[in-house]
């Protein structure tokens, strides 16, 4: 982690390749939640009868928001983690151009995951 808070070993293109990494992981986690829910998802409705399906719903509900609150802390520290350290030890600059760079790159995975999409919807 000293490697990275040292000003003179902090270079654009070492910002680039981190927000660029911080970017795929993010995507990689969202992936990864996004398998989980659609094979969880389910299975939840073959475990539990149409019987008490109201306490289930309320108890499935309050666990998906739970796992929403928590998805959104992780990713939060993804994206925001290494630019707070920095921030912290006045690379404010640098800070800022890695969370530019990180958010532009979600903003490019977003639209080719929106244009994998749509040739999705072309084909099947």
């Amino acid at each position: 982690m000293a490697f990275f808070i040292n000003k003179h070993n902090l270079t654009n293109r070492k910002i680039a390749l981190l927000g660029i990494s911080q970017a795929t992981c993010t995507l990689l986690y969202v992936l990864f939640v996004a398998t989980t829910l659609i094979f969880l998802i389910p299975t939840f409705e073959e475990l539990f009868p149409e019987d008490g399906k109201s306490l289930v719903n309320l108890v499935l509900a309050s666990g998906f928001i739970m796992f929403f609150i928590a998805s959104a802390s992780i990713t939060g520290i993804l994206v925001f983690g290494y630019p707070v350290i920095l921030a912290l030890h006045q690379q404010l600059k640098e800070a800022i151009l890695l969370v530019s760079v990180t958010i532009f790159t979600i903003i490019l995975f977003i639209l080719i995951l929106t244009i994998v999409l749509g040739i999705l919807a072309i084909i099947v």
